[in-house]
């Protein structure tokens, strides 16, 4: 069953003997203990977010969605173009030579800020510039953030097997808070409150069932192994790279 914001609210109340002494609400709470979760690891769980990218005419880059970070990025059309990830310097030294190739294109995240502040925009830079307006161009995946709550009667986006790590982890999370400066009197600062979950078997359990989710990422692709003679193990049905 789905979990909502106000069980997180009635779960804290109970587990602390009463409402926090925090000044934060369940609500932050909850979206803090959640970015916190996000960045801890890369999910399995938050993997399968997608989204086409198209371009724009004479813009050299591409608006990115809300992500924790990118899994992969393709064109839609594989066998007539190709895209290659570089970094942010060589764009720079590939757009200064002008050196353009209809075929192939480079990109680098970067984050863009916003006039009068607030969270910058992540976009992926591009070389070389569209010439022309194209829709879906580009296949991405990615590890999605965290959702954000808003009200009470929100729900947390988590698998349900997920629930017990985070309720342990939302109590730690006001701990801290409460305790940040308290590290004298109990031997530990607030936030090392949330390093010592990650230390905990029942988080354990939880990367251990999320790295479950896929038995195989099959055979090794793109590498020396790869490129070798190989032969069918008729005994265990696999190709075999030669010794």
């Amino acid at each position: 069953m789905a979990l909502q914001v106000s069980e997180v609210e009635t779960y804290l109340e109970a587990a602390l003997g009463g409402s926090s002494a925090s000044p934060y609400t369940t609500i932050n709470i909850v979206n803090h203990t959640g970015q916190w979760l996000v960045n801890a690891r890369p999910w399995k769980w938050l993997e399968g977010a997608t989204a086409n990218l198209g371009l724009v005419a004479d813009q050299p880059w591409i608006a990115l969605p809300y992500m924790r970070d990118i899994v992969s990025l393709h064109p839609t059309n594989g066998l007539t173009v190709q895209f290659e990830f570089t970094s942010l310097d060589n764009l720079q030294e590939l757009r200064s030579t002008g050196t353009v190739s209809p075929l192939k294109y480079w990109g680098a995240t970067a984050h863009s800020p916003v006039a009068g502040g607030g969270a910058p925009i992540l976009r992926l830079e591009l070389y070389p510039t569209p010439s022309s307006n194209e829709t879906d161009f580009f296949v991405l995946h990615y590890h999605a953030d965290w959702t954000e709550v808003e009200t009470s009667t929100d729900y947390v986006s988590i698998p349900n097997w997920l629930e017990p790590l985070f309720l342990w982890s939302c109590t730690e999370c006001v701990r801290a808070f409460e305790e940040y400066d308290k590290g004298a009197e109990t031997g530990m600062l607030g936030y090392d409150r949330l390093s010592r979950i990650e230390q905990s078997k029942i988080w354990l359990d939880a990367c251990a069932r999320d790295g479950r989710l896929q038995p195989s990422l099959g055979t090794l692709q793109n590498g020396a192994a790869e490129s070798g003679p190989q032969h069918w193990d008729t005994r265990f049905h696999v190709q075999v790279t030669n010794p």
